[in-house]
């Protein structure tokens, strides 16, 4: 460290120097001699996930292991044996480096220690994340053993015949520098050795590019050995060299650039970015210049030239993706920042590459045509197989495929299109603080561009007939991107729809347009319309969750509401044909979970009906938690209707929790909103019918029978829940069914709170005897008391505070009681819960003490209490709870006034 390091004053002497040199060597010797041992590379076959088998995830961890150790084992043994040559003085964000040292001139060593450094940083990296310094220091040094043999190469012959073989090596090191870098993101310091790790991923991102460019230019003009004959006999190899690489320098720059756009960091997204679309912008002046060329070039091999064409068109296609997906986020990054035109130009360039795009298409397609009369060099360039040269193939099979190639071919323009159309809606609806007249104009200009597009292309699907079948091409890829347009059409109609609602509600004139009446006059009487009126239905329960979030007048929310209802009535009429095809099919007879095809028909109503039972869920989930109940008891009426249709996409077991579950929630709704009568009536059907009998069912009767009561004077709560509670335990385990019932205690004895006069009075009595009985007759309470388990009692309330409650109550009926039989009843119940109670505390009271383990040294003359087990407190209660009870007991005729509990301390 410091000046304590001196260049000719080594820390380590000769000998062990030496030593340790000689160590590595034979550590190398050990690992070249046992490959199998060493393994840091795991195969195809064992990375894949096999279905989640256990003893699949175990072998692969296995191999994880192996391969991270035989990577670090590597890095080890290439450590030692460039021992002298290792500049230790490194620190995170400074790795070690080789030192400038006249010996340094062996390419071998060198070129040992790239490919062997290269090799372990790559499996630490890919397999041991948790350690970005380990794989980051071992590809810097593989770095600067290259950076080595580049300087040799100027003046040593053997360096120079010799850098050609490690481009590879090399171009896997820069690339996999940039990943090693952002790992250390994953940390908590925002700043690595003084420098912030987004820097170091652009730094390393900037020194790719450098040794890109400079190998590829290097390659155009080269003299070394086997590139100067492959470059003379393959004019193309420079691009076969760019198409190998560039493509990936731009993804990489790509990744990481959208990675820092997705934490907002701006400035590094946009440098990582700007070289992405540098590097592509260059190759591609190179790739038509070269282009340009074959087109008039003549004399040539068809064979050599066909691939030359195919190399080309392949790498420019590939550009032209990585710079358009570039685009695209630098247009958002313009867009967050608030630089709205270069948002848009970067849109405009996008569409640029596409009408670029659709014009290679269309003149590969007049060519193929054109040529059909004269088959002398034509190759087929859609073809994978045209590599080998022409083939022999008739007329009429090589139009086919050209007509089915354009098809496709324009299937995946219109995609594009509408992902761009739906671009430049997003920049101009998310205009701050809100959007101009003449911007909303030009929204709906793309809004019916889209809906255009959709409609266009819903009404050409790819011609099948055309294609031979031996070479079928499936029509799932198309009609997924048809779904994607028709998809992406009705997300910007929805966010727009939207905002403007929410505008609206703000007293705003300039937003009365309703944007999905293009698209529902336009796909009006087809199957795509219910689909589009159930997402209107959405994006107005959207705002309506907005509106109540932000308190909005009461009037904003009344028109929301009945705009949501009208608009559910209407999606039912329409929907309610396709519903019923729905149940005629499931009534067939014909089974579709046991064949391979289903009809696209039936694959709609199927994607429909799950749909609806979302939406109509959350608008029930919407009110019923706004305490709208009106509104909920007919969301509710609907939601139930659709659950009832048959789908075979549900169990019978879970179409019947869920209709009960609806039924719960209207009997709930019906009786906060004044219908007790008939909400009892839906409360009990709902109990009745349902086939697995369930606490929350038993408490949401419980509720409707108290309101009820309460309202009508009908006596019968209690024994309706009687009776319910023996079904429901008779149904189940019984101490499994107790415990259940005490949990849900708490919340009765709410309801009996909430809804009786005075705030409790003979139902919460009678709700307290009961789950004080429960609760005494619990297995599982008393097995926690006897093996002293410290865990919350069912419930979460311990059984002096039920108790309390319970006589305090008790007294305060009994004083104002007139009814001679229910006092009897409830004294009958007070005596035996007070027994109950007074046994349990025996049963305490003669537990064995648990026994210490090992020998006591002294004998302990204090008498430890049974208030002292910090179980028995949170099961029981503390010792003023108990003292407290017994003065009640055994003098029931003592009353305590006040609030004030009698002291811990008396006798």
């Amino acid at each position: 460290n410091g000046d304590e390091f001196k260049e000719n004053n080594p820390i380590l002497g000769e000998d062990r120097r030496s030593k340790l040199m000689k160590f590595g060597k034979n550590l190398w010797i050990i690992v070249r001699s046992n490959p199998d041992l060493f393994n840091d590379i795991i195969s195809r076959e064992n990375g894949e996930n096999n279905g989640g088998d256990e003893s699949f995830i175990s072998l692969f961890e296995e191999k994880k292991h192996q391969a991270v150790a035989g990577g670090y084992t590597r890095a080890i043994a290439a450590r030692l044996v460039l021992l002298n040559y290792i500049d230790t003085r490194g620190r995170i964000g400074h790795p070690p480096s080789l030192r400038q040292h006249e010996s340094l001139t062996s390419v071998k060593t060198l070129g040992f220690g790239l490919k062997t450094f290269c090799r372990a940083g790559r499996a630490i990296l890919t397999y041991n994340k948790n350690d970005p310094r380990g794989a980051y220091d071992s590809l810097s040094l593989a770095k600067s053993c290259f950076n080595a043999i580049q300087t040799l190469s100027k003046t040593n012959g053997e360096a120079a015949n010799e850098l050609p073989g490690l481009v590879d090596e090399a171009f896997d090191v820069f690339f996999m520098l940039p990943n090693a870098a952002s790992i250390f993101g994953s940390s908590s310091a925002d700043k690595i050795g003084g420098i912030k790790w987004p820097s170091l991923v652009v730094s390393h991102l900037k020194q790719a590019e450098t040794f890109l460019s400079e190998k590829c230019n290097t390659i155009a003009s080269c003299d070394y050995g086997e590139l100067r004959c492959e470059a003379r006999k393959k004019p193309g190899s420079k691009f076969v060299m760019l198409q190998r690489y560039l493509p990936s320098l731009a993804r990489l720059c790509y990744k990481h650039g959208s990675h820092f756009a997705k934490i907002e960091n701006y400035n590094n997204a946009n440098d990582a970015l700007h070289i992405a679309l540098k590097t592509t912008d260059n190759c591609l002046r190179e790739v038509r210049l070269a282009l340009e060329k074959e087109a008039v070039a003549s004399g040539q091999d068809c064979k050599a030239r066909g691939m030359h064409l195919q190399v080309l068109h392949n790498l420019e296609a590939n550009l032209v993706v990585v710079s358009i997906e570039s685009f695209y986020v630098l247009s958002f990054i313009c867009q967050s920042t608030g630089k709205k035109e270069a948002a848009i130009t970067c849109l405009d360039q996008i569409e640029k590459y596409l009408d670029e795009q659709q014009e290679r298409d269309n003149k590969l397609f007049s060519d193929v045509m054109t040529n059909l009369n004269d088959r002398d060099g034509f190759v087929f360039s859609e073809e994978s197989d045209s590599i080998d040269g022409p083939k022999k193939q008739d007329k009429s099979d090589i139009k086919s495929r050209a007509q089915t190639a354009r098809i496709l071919a324009n299937g995946r323009h219109a995609k594009e299109q509408a992902t761009l159309a739906f671009s430049r809606i997003m920049i101009f609806h998310k205009t701050l603080p809100s959007p101009t007249e003449e911007e909303e104009a030009f929204i709906d200009s793309k809004i019916r561009e889209l809906v255009d597009l959709a409609w266009e292309y819903k009404n050409n699907p790819p011609i099948m007939h055309a294609i031979s079948s031996a070479d079928q091409i499936s029509t799932d890829d198309n009609s997924s991107d048809s779904d994607h347009i028709f998809k992406i059409t009705l997300q910007a109609i929805r966010v727009v729809h939207i905002r403007r609602i929410l505008s609206k509600s703000a007293n705003r004139s300039d937003c009365d347009l309703n944007p999905y009446k293009a698209i529902t006059n336009k796909f009006q009487n087809t199957h795509r319309q219910p689909f589009i009126l159930l997402d209107q239905l959405n994006a107005i329960l959207t705002a309506q969750y907005k509106i109540r979030q932000d308190e909005c007048d009461e009037s904003s929310r009344s028109w929301l509401d009945k705009e949501a209802m009208k608009m559910a009535h209407e999606f039912m009429d329409i929907a309610k044909s396709t519903f019923q095809k729905s149940s005629s099919f499931d009534k067939g007879g014909r089974d579709y979970n046991s064949t391979l095809f289903i009809p696209r028909d039936q694959l709609f109503r199927n994607q429909l009906l799950q749909d609806t039972k979302i939406h109509f869920a959350r608008a029930v989930s919407l009110y019923y938690a706004s305490k709208d109940y009106k509104l909920c008891v007919h969301w509710s009426d609907l939601l139930y209707n659709v659950l009832k249709i048959n789908s075979t996409q549900v169990s019978l077991e879970e179409e019947d929790a869920l209709l009960n579950q609806v039924l719960s929630v209207k009997a709930f709704s019906q009786s906060m909103s004044g219908d007790e009568a008939t909400a009892m009536k839906t409360a009990r059907e709902a109990w009745e019918t349902s086939k697995v009998k369930t606490v929350d069912g038993l408490v949401n009767l419980f509720h409707c029978g108290v309101r009820h009561e309460m309202k009508f004077s009908s006596g019968d709560t209690m024994l309706e829940f009687d009776n319910a509670c023996n079904e429901l335990l008779s149904a189940r385990h019984q101490a499994a069914g107790v415990d259940e019932i005490i949990s849900a205690f708490p919340r009765m004895s709410n309801s009996c709170v909430e809804n009786e006069v005075g705030g409790g009075g003979s139902l919460l009595l009678s709700t307290q005897e009961r789950w004080l009985s429960m609760l005494l007759r619990s297995s599982t309470f008393q097995e926690n008391l006897k093996d002293r388990k410290n865990i919350e009692p069912p419930g979460g309330h311990s059984l002096f505070e039920i108790l309390r409650a319970y006589l305090q109550n008790f007294e305060h009926i009994m004083s104002t009681r007139k009814d001679r039989n229910r006092v009897c009843q409830h004294s009958e119940a007070l005596v035996r819960n007070l027994d109950g109670v007074l046994k349990l505390l025996c049963r305490v009271r003669e537990r064995k003490q648990h026994k210490k383990s090992g020998r006591r040294k002294k004998k302990v003359s204090e008498f430890k209490l049974i208030w002292d087990d910090p179980a028995t407190n949170k099961l029981l209660g503390d010792r003023a709870d108990c003292v407290w009870y017994v003065f009640v007991v055994i003098f029931p005729r003592v009353r305590f006034v006040g609030t004030k509990d009698i002291s811990p301390r008396i006798p």
